[in-house]
């Protein structure tokens, strides 16, 4: 790939950083026009609130509407393990009653709203060719050169206590991978480091 647009993520060496409103179609078309894809990095502070949360999925439908109208149609974008994780899909006990009531206690406002914003992408923007990547817990870790374990679903059924966190730039590699190969096209995938 020649050009990315890459919101979000900011500061490394290589990297033009412009500034742009996430919630302005305008703004960030020019930015994605000449792009071949969009890399979404988006997040905000984790907040132990109550409190509704639309954030995600209000930007998504900005981006999305401004790919289109720059003419860009491969977009990576990640969100996080058990955006609508449920009974329905039973793991082992430490993911099933622990590391799952922890996350929905702590941050299940954003997990939802994360949930609409991968709705929304599965449901109405066929014509966009996205790849939503779930990782674990962020760290600002290094790069580990680990290898990747990716499944399709909520989280990476392997899991252990080990794997619950992975550096941001063990994400954006694997992020990155993902434009190189058809397999993760119209996917929804979690991720771990081995």
């Amino acid at each position: 790939m020649k050009k990315l647009a890459v919101l979000g993520a900011t500061g490394k060496t290589g990297q033009q950083a412009v500034q742009a409103d996430v919630f302005s179609v305008d703004s960030l078309k020019s930015h994605f026009t000449g792009s071949e894809a969009v890399l979404s990095c988006l997040g905000r502070s984790v907040s132990y609130t109550r409190r509704e949360s639309t954030f995600y999925c209000d930007t998504m439908k900005v981006i999305t509407q401004a790919m289109r109208e720059a003419g860009v149609r491969r977009l990576v974008c990640m969100t996080s393990w058990m955006t609508d994780y449920g009974l329905s899909e039973p793991g082992p006990f430490f993911t099933e009653w622990i590391l799952k009531s922890f996350m929905r206690l702590t941050i299940g406002r954003i997990l939802d709203d994360m949930k609409q914003m991968e709705r929304y992408l599965i449901d109405k923007c066929q014509d966009i060719n996205y790849t939503i990547v779930r990782p674990p817990g962020l760290t600002n870790g290094p790069l580990s050169g680990r290898p990747v374990e990716c499944e399709v679903g909520q989280y990476v059924y392997s899991v252990s206590i080990s794997r619950i966190l992975m550096s941001r730039a063990d994400v954006a590699n694997f992020m990155l991978s993902t434009l190189k190969s058809f397999d993760f096209d119209q996917k929804t995938v979690a991720i771990a480091v081995k």
